[in-house]
């Protein structure tokens, strides 16, 4: 049963993009049964067999993942230091993905960011 409205878009899959896609989703799966110590084991090998396109890519790469000059408190508003910060993290960040041209680059970064998150998540409970 669909609701009314609804829009179907259909496209040729070849086994690449199905590969792809179910590789998304079992890691997605396997993300939240993960330790934390495997979770950072993972996120060391992925970045150990990165090879990026070009040297402001490794920067931003760098910046993007080294740890914040603050400690994040919950329910403490954050400065506008901070807040700079922060909107120039989410910009560099934007600027790597955007400038990654190879896709095996591109899902080792955000496999890579995945995992960082998770790990946060975890920390932060």
């Amino acid at each position: 049963h669909l609701p009314i409205g609804c829009i179907l878009k259909f496209q040729n899959w070849n086994s690449d993009d199905l590969q792809s896609a179910i590789k998304q989703r079992e890691s997605a799966f396997c993300i939240k049964k993960m330790s934390e110590e495997d979770l950072l084991r993972e996120i060391e090998r992925l970045m150990n067999q990165i090879s990026f396109e070009s040297t402001e890519q490794r920067n931003d790469f760098q910046y993007v993942t080294s740890p914040s000059s603050f400690p994040q408190v919950q329910n403490v508003k954050p400065t506008e230091d901070q807040i700079e910060e922060l909107r120039n993290r989410r910009l560099r960040k934007k600027r790597l993905m955007d400038s990654v041209s190879n896709d095996l680059l591109r899902s080792d970064l955000e496999d890579v960011f995945r995992f960082m998150k998770a790990v946060s998540k975890i920390r932060s409970s």
